[in-house]
C-alpha cells in the first residue's frame, strides 16, 4: 500500500471522509480544487450558520466532461465549475449526529462509526450539475 508520510503538523477541519482541510497544507495545497484550511475557515467565520459552502472556478470544458455530461456541443467552451462542501453530508460513515451548520463544525467533535463496504456501494453521490 505505501508509505504515510507526515508533512504538516497542526489544527485540521474534518467536514467528513475525504473532505480535510489541514492549517498548514495550503501551499501544499495546488490541486484543481484543492480544500485550503483557510479558505475553509473564512467561510465559516462569514456565514457560521450555513450548511454548505460553495467553491466555484471558471475552466475550459474537456472532452471527458463532454462526455460524461453529453455536452458534445460546449467542448473548449469556458464553463463555471462548482463544487460544495456539505458539512452535514456522509457517505462512508455513520454519524450519531451530525453538524447543524458550519458553527458546530468548528465548536465540537462529532463521533462517526464507518459504513459496511456493501452499504457504501449501494448509496448514491450527491453530485450538483
Amino acid at each position: 500500500m505505501g508509505s504515510w508520510k507526515e508533512t504538516a503538523h497542526g489544527p485540521a477541519l474534518v467536514v467528513s471522509s475525504g473532505v480535510v482541510a489541514v492549517q498548514g497544507k495550503d501551499d501544499d495545497a495546488t490541486a484543481d480544487f484543492s480544500l485550503k484550511y483557510s479558505w475553509l475557515m473564512d467561510q465559516i467565520k462569514d456565514n457560521s450558520g450555513a450548511t454548505e459552502y460553495k467553491m466555484t472556478k471558471y475552466a475550459s470544458m474537456t472532452l471527458a466532461r463532454a462526455c460524461n455530461e453529453n455536452k458534445l456541443d460546449q467542448l473548449g467552451d469556458v464553463i463555471k465549475i462548482v463544487r460544495t462542501v456539505d458539512v452535514q453530508y456522509e457517505l462512508k460513515r455513520v454519524y450519531m449526529e451530525v453538524p447543524k451548520n458550519g458553527s458546530q463544525l468548528l465548536r465540537r467533535k462529532f463521533k462517526s462509526i464507518p459504513r459496511d463496504v456493501s452499504q457504501v456501494a449501494n448509496l448514491e453521490v450527491k453530485e450538483e450539475k
